[in-house]
């Protein structure tokens, strides 16, 4: 008997150091990015596509809170000159994997016609937990493996190989290692998709460029893949890139593509409609 409550008291254990996972990138009330989002599908076939609105907005981490019996912290959004709007909660697990519950999600997507609820329904991603970030192993090589959100089911995640890595330089002078293919930095995720699962990833018609990120107090990212546009009126530079990187093509499913194909695909970070 005495060694069944033993055993009893190690799964009890076990149990809620699961749950209540301590976070190193995304503690309550430690992120905050300012960033510009706006409609990022270059329509080839149209010779003068519409210029696109240049909206402002905030995103940050909140308070600690429970959650389906995770700890987690609130994640909010707010457009400027709108009040703030609770779109999630964050959490990471003892693995080093970090996940999204959705609550508000169709900001960025295009869903005048509720598209985008009926695909976030059929997915699951609706007030539930989705997979973001495979955060496990700070030193990404090429031809090592990580694993990514399943498009095809977000609760779950796939292993994948790193076919390039970049070495970025961050505003306090940390470098911050960059997986190409997912644009994923290590301790950030995508900057331009701002905690969105590969999923859902493929039902946004929005791009986003980073003005600020804060982690910490400390400024991580500043002016990161900001639209020509907006540099030119604001007289802003983006941040370098690497003289290495390429400008490489995937399609949604993060495969090197030679650009050949028809359909929407990824070149430098921006999606691309090839008819």
């Amino acid at each position: 008997m005495k060694a069944l409550r033993l055993v009893l008291l190690f799964a009890i254990a076990f149990s809620f150091s699961e749950s209540f996972a301590e976070a190193r990138f995304f503690k309550a009330n430690s992120v905050r990015l300012k960033y510009v989002w706006y409609d990022n599908v270059v329509w080839i076939s149209d010779p003068n596509p519409p210029t696109p609105e240049y909206k402002y907005a905030e995103m940050w981490t909140g308070n600690d809170t429970i959650v389906d019996g995770y700890s987690c912290v609130t994640l909010w959004d707010q457009d400027e000159g709108e009040k703030p709007v609770l779109i999630g909660y964050l959490r990471e697990d003892e693995n080093g994997f970090v996940w999204r519950y959705y609550m508000d999600y169709t900001k960025f997507a295009d869903n005048w016609d509720n598209s985008t609820t009926r695909y976030m329904e059929s997915k699951g991603i609706a007030y539930d937990w989705a997979f973001l970030y495979d955060f496990s192993n700070p030193n990404w090589e090429e031809g090592m493996t990580i694993e990514v959100g399943d498009e095809h089911n977000p609760k779950n995640h796939v292993t994948r190989n790193i076919h390039q890595v970049i070495q970025e330089k961050a505003e306090n002078g940390e470098t911050i290692p960059r997986i190409v293919t997912y644009s994923i930095l290590y301790g950030i995720g995508n900057p331009c998709l701002p905690f969105e699962c590969r999923a859902m990833g493929q039902a946004l018609i929005y791009g986003a460029g980073v003005l600020e990120y804060w982690r910490d107090g400390q400024l991580l990212l500043k002016n990161w893949n900001l639209p020509e546009q907006i540099q030119s009126a604001t007289n802003i530079k983006t941040a370098s890139k690497s003289l290495s990187e390429k400008d490489e093509i995937y399609d949604l499913q993060g495969r090197p593509v030679d650009g050949t194909q028809k359909g929407i695909l990824i070149r430098s970070g921006k999606k691309v409609l090839v008819k």
